[in-house]
């Protein structure tokens, strides 16, 4: 493709979300999702049977997870998100396919010493290319849901501490994180009170479900867009923020 002055463009470029949901089970996440713009999940589990949305059946394989994909990519439809529930669950899959396709058990993927990542990282990248293709090409929001772990987190700055993490293998999680537009981390607000020792305080959470768009030492989150530091768990509040993220920057 020959690429001349004439194509350049200018200012904020209007798209649909394409981000991570994670947090706890139960807090919310495919509620939130449900009440996104007309939206189609591909289950991975059974975490949407009580919500009155529109699925593709229960997937199990990565194989499948394709094909749901490039049939929105290829079908007439009128859904405008994409959601998948959820990525945790998509990995073993991703896992059970490159064994297959190699022949191999994971720990010898690649000559062993954990180089099966660089294999698995290329099946994800297939995954995420496609559902690109969907947000960029059909304007459809997409929505990836996950659940959290905790883990040790060495910070060369401080001593090592524990961290809210993605639930995934550690480069996978790396990856799509570069890949998505934020990754938000679903969970009850949390407020320090005083206890009887003046020095000392304690977290009570405040009953208000929150979404927490940029990182803290606690957990990982993050947005490339301005996007606040926490909204509501509560999809309009999230599409209200998103919108004034695309909005132009005042002269």
């Amino acid at each position: 493709m020959a690429i001349s002055l004439a194509d350049i463009t200018s200012g904020k470029v209007k798209r649909p979300p394409f981000g991570i949901i994670y947090g706890k089970g139960k807090i919310g996440k495919s509620t939130f999702c449900a009440k996104a713009p007309k939206p189609i999940f591909i289950p991975t589990e059974d975490g949407t049977n009580f919500l009155d949305v529109d699925r593709f059946p229960l997937v199990k394989t990565y194989e499948e997870v394709l094909e749901c994909i490039k049939l929105l990519g290829t079908g007439e439809h009128e859904f405008k998100t994409v959601v998948l529930d959820s990525l945790d669950h998509l990995e073993p899959m991703v896992h059970d396919y490159i064994q297959r396709k190699t022949g191999l058990p994971l720990e010898k993927i690649g000559g062993g010493f954990y180089r099966w990542r660089a294999t698995a990282r290329e099946a994800w990248a297939d995954i995420l290319g496609g559902l690109s293709k969907l947000n960029e090409r059909k304007g459809m929001g997409v929505m990836l849901i996950a659940h959290y772990k905790v883990k040790d987190f060495a910070d060369p700055r401080t001593d090592t501490y524990s961290r809210i993490m993605l639930k995934l293998d550690d480069s996978a999680a790396g990856y799509l994180s570069e890949v998505v537009d934020f990754i938000g981390f679903a969970d009850s607000d949390v407020k320090a009170v005083g206890t009887n020792d003046d020095d000392r305080k304690r977290g009570v959470a405040t009953g208000d479900r929150k979404l927490f768009l940029v990182e803290t030492p606690a957990f990982d989150a993050g947005n490339r867009m301005g996007l606040p530091a926490s909204v509501p768990l509560d999809f309009d509040a999230f599409a209200d923020a998103w919108k004034q993220t695309t909005q132009p920057t005042p002269a």
